[in-house]
C-alpha cells in the first residue's frame, strides 16, 4: 500500500504490529464496517511463501538473513558469557516461536476467579478437527477431548498430528513405567502427563493455520473496505497528548523507505510490538511522557537444553522465556521421530523440599513487587496440578547446530528438550540508542538464579531415566550430549550454562499487575496513565504459564478485541 494514501487516512484505530495477535485485533475491531482500522508492521508479507506456512520448514528461518532480524543477546554472565540467538522475525503475518503447539496451561494459571470461563475463551479461537478413529486405534491413543473446551467455529485450524513415528509408543510405555501416565486431553485444564500435542495445522492443506491466514488473509486481498495494512514500515514514536493529568495518544510516527510520515486516530492506538522505560530512555536523550519503570523489565524466557542421540551408521526484568537444554543420543538408523511430550518434574521429596525452601528466602528478600509474583510461582510450584518441567523430542534448529561439534552429517540422533516451564530468573528489553534501527539491549537473565539450573538438571537425569527404559533402550546406542562423563550436579549445571538456551516464549516486559508492582497495564490492558493507549501480544503475561503461549495470546487478543469495541461503542453513546 502506498505510505501517503495511508496516512491520508483518519483512523479510528492503529495497529502497532501485525503479528498473531496485531492482526486477530485488526480483524475483530474491522467487523464494524463503521470503524476505519489501520495496521502497521515493520516487516513484509509473506502469508504465502512456503518457508512460513509449510510447517516443517518454519523453524528453517530462524537465523537466516531474510526472515529473521537476528537480534542476540547481551552475554549471558551465568551462562558462560555467550550471547544467545533471538528470534526476531522480519516476516510481517507470522510467529516464528512454538509455531504450531497449539495446547492451553493448567486451570489455576488462568483468571483464579474463572479458570473455566478462560479456557472456554480459548476455545473460541479455534475449530478442532479430530484424528480418525482408524488413526487413533492405529496409534494406541487413548485420545477423549472434551468439546466444551475445543472449540467448532473459530478461524484458527486445530488438530492432533496424523502421522506418528515407529518409537512413539515405546515413548510412551517408557515414561508410563516412570509412573508418568498418559493424559487424554491437555485442554481440560489439566496438562500434566504423556500427550499427544494439538497443532495449528490446516488438516485438510497441511499448512500452518494462524492469524494471518486464519483471519485476514481474505481481507488483504480484496476483502474489507474499512482495513488497511502497510508493511515495511517501522513505527518510532506514539504521537500524544495531555489532558489534565491524562496521556491521550493521538496517532504514531513510523517510518518507510527512509522516509518518516505520521498518520492520527480518533479512539485508540494499540500496540502489538513494544514500549519504553523512562530512566532507558533518558539516557538516549528522549522526553519521558509518562513514567512507567516497569516497561521492558519483567522478562520471562524459557530455558531450555537439549540431549543428542548419536547413531551407529547412516540415516534434529521481567522479560521471562523457558530455559532449556538439549539431550542427544545416537539410535539405530530411522527416518522417523518421536512426537511431542509434556511431563511434569519428578524431583524426590528431598529436592523438593530444599527447593521451596530456597523459593520461600527468595521470596522473604525480594521487592515486594517482585516478591509478590514469586508467591504465585511458589503456590504453582506446590500445586498437584500445574507442570514446572516439559520434556519433548525434538530437533535441533537448523543454523543452530554448530555448538555441537560432535555430530556428523551420516549419523542418526535422538534430541530430548528439557524446559524449565516458571523459571524464576528475569531479565529485560530497553533501548539504548535514539536510533529506532538499532537492535535493543537484551538480558535474557538466563540461568541468573540458580533455582532454574536445579529444575533443569532434573529434567537431563529424568531423560537419562527414559531412555533405559524397555522398549525404547532398544533403539538408543549412545548418550552423545552431555555424554556419559557428566554425571554430578556441578557437571550437569556446567553443561546447560554452555548449552542451554531458551525456548522462544518470551514474557512479562508490559506486565498486566498492580501499577504499584511495577504493572505496565491495567486488566483491561490500558497502559496505565493513558485514557486510550493499550498494548496487546504476550509482553503482558506476567509469570510465565505451563505451556506454549500461542493459544494463551489468540484469546487474549480475542478478549482485548470485545474490550475495545464496548469501550468505542459507550463512547459513541455518550
Amino acid at each position: 500500500m502506498d505510505s501517503d494514501k495511508f496516512c491520508r487516512e483518519t483512523f479510528d484505530y492503529i495497529i502497532v504490529g501485525g503479528g498473531l495477535a496485531g492482526l486477530v485485533v485488526a480483524t475483530r475491531l474491522s467487523e464494524d464496517s463503521d470503524a476505519i482500522v489501520g495496521v502497521i508492521e515493520a516487516g513484509g508479507e509473506t502469508a504465502s511463501v512456503p518457508n512460513v506456512i509449510i510447517p516443517g520448514l518454519v523453524m528453517g528461518n530462524l537465523g537466516t538473513t531474510e526472515l529473521d532480524w537476528n537480534f542476540t543477546s547481551s552475554p549471558q554472565c551465568s551462562a558462560g558469557m555467550r550471547s544467545i540467538h533471538i528470534p526476531s522475525y522480519v516476516i510481517s503475518f507470522s510467529v516464528l516461536d512454538a509455531p504450531v503447539d497449539h495446547t492451553a496451561a493448567s486451570v489455576e494459571e488462568y483468571d483464579v476467579r474463572k479458570p473455566r470461563l478462560e479456557l472456554v475463551r480459548i476455545s473460541t479461537a479455534e475449530t478442532y478437527t479430530p484424528l480418525s478413529l482408524d488413526l487413533t486405534l492405529a496409534h494406541h491413543l487413548d485420545i477423549h477431548m472434551n468439546p466444551d473446551f475445543h472449540g467448532a467455529t473459530g478461524r484458527i485450524s486445530k488438530t492432533l498430528p496424523r502421522w506418528f513415528a515407529e518409537h512413539h509408543l515405546p515413548f510412551i510405555k517408557a515414561l508410563n513405567q516412570l509412573g508418568v501416565p498418559f493424559n487424554p486431553d491437555p485442554g481440560t485444564g489439566y496438562n500434566l502427563g504423556v500427550m499427544a500435542t494439538p497443532l495449528s495445522i490446516d488438516p485438510f492443506q497441511a499448512t500452518r493455520s494462524y492469524s494471518a491466514t486464519a483471519y485476514c488473509e481474505s481481507l488483504i486481498h480484496g476483502g474489507r473496505q474499512n482495513l488497511f495494512i502497510l508493511t515495511n514500515a517501522q513505527v518510532t514514536r506514539v504521537l500524544v497528548s495531555k489532558v489534565r493529568e491524562d496521556v491521550v495518544a493521538t496517532g504514531v510516527e513510523f517510518i518507510r523507505d527512509g522516509r518518516r510520515f505520521s498518520v492520527t486516530c480518533r479512539r485508540e492506538v494499540i500496540l502489538s510490538a513494544g514500549i519504553g522505560d523512562p530512566e532507558k530512555l533518558k539516557k538516549v536523550g528522549i522526553e519521558t511522557i509518562l513514567p512507567l519503570r516497569g516497561v521492558g523489565s519483567n522478562l520471562r524466557i524459557g530455558q531450555n537444553l537439549k540431549l543428542a542421540s548419536y547413531a551407529a551408521s547412516t540415516v534434529h526484568k521481567t522479560f521471562q522465556d523457558n530455559p532449556c537444554a538439549p539431550i542427544i543420543f545416537s539410535v539405530k538408523p530411522t527416518d522417523e521421530s518421536l512426537e511431542k511430550l509434556e511431563q511434569p518434574s519428578t524431583t524426590n521429596a528431598e529436592r523438593l523440599k530444599r527447593h521451596l525452601e530456597s523459593l520461600n528466602t527468595l521470596v522473604n528478600r525480594s521487592p515486594a513487587d517482585l516478591s509478590a509474583q514469586l508467591k504465585i510461582q511458589e503456590a504453582l510450584f506446590m500445586s498437584s496440578g500445574s507442570p514446572q518441567l516439559i520434556l519433548s523430542h525434538t530437533t535441533l534448529i537448523p543454523n543452530h547446530t554448530k555448538d555441537f561439534t560432535a555430530l556428523r552429517d551420516e549419523e542418526s540422533y535422538f534430541t530430548l528438550n528439557t524446559a524449565v516451564l516458571h523459571p524464576i530468573s528475569r531479565g529485560s528489553v530497553h533501548i539504548h540508542s535514539i536510533n529506532p534501527f538499532k537492535q535493543p539491549s537484551i538480558d535474557l537473565g538466563l540461568f541468573k538464579d540458580s533455582l532454574d539450573l536445579d529444575i533443569l538438571i532434573q529434567g537431563i537425569k529424568l531423560a537419562r531415566q527414559l531412555v533405559i527404559k524397555y522398549p525404547l533402550a532398544s533403539y538408543i546406542i549412545e548418550e552423545i550430549y552431555p555424554g556419559r562423563h557428566v554425571q554430578t550436579d556441578t557437571q550437569l549445571k556446567e553443561y546447560a550454562r554452555r548449552f542451554g538456551g531458551i525456548s522462544f516464549n518470551a514474557v512479562g516486559t508490559a506486565a498486566m499487575r498492580p501499577q504499584k508492582q511495577t504493572g505496565v497495564v491495567s486488566p483491561e490492558l490500558l497502559v496505565y496513565g493513558t485514557t486510550n493507549l493499550r498494548v496487546v501480544d504476550a509482553s503482558v503475561i506476567p509469570i510465565h504459564i505451563g505451556a506454549p503461549i500461542q493459544a494463551t495470546i489468540y484469546a487474549i487478543a480475542e478478549k482485548a478485541s470485545d474490550i475495545i469495541r464496548d469501550n468505542g461503542h459507550k463512547r459513541s453513546q455518550g
